[in-house]
């Protein structure tokens, strides 16, 4: 589980620098490994409802 952790946070870093696109793009390419997704996504986003995401994903391209 220390493993997540230290994923959860380098992606938080990388969404801080990047945006949320383009972090999900990079996970995207790079996670190949097997992940507790939903505990992920609770670290990420916590109680961000999609359409919070979509929003500063939308306004990245405005």
């Amino acid at each position: 589980m220390g493993d997540n952790k230290t994923l959860a946070s380098t992606v938080q870093a990388n969404m801080e620098r990047l945006g949320i696109a383009q972090a999900a793009f990079f996970l995207r390419e790079t996670a190949s490994q097997p992940l507790n997704y939903l505990e992920i996504k609770d670290q990420l986003f916590g109680e961000m409802k999609a359409t919070d995401i979509y929003a500063q994903i939308k306004g990245g391209y405005d």
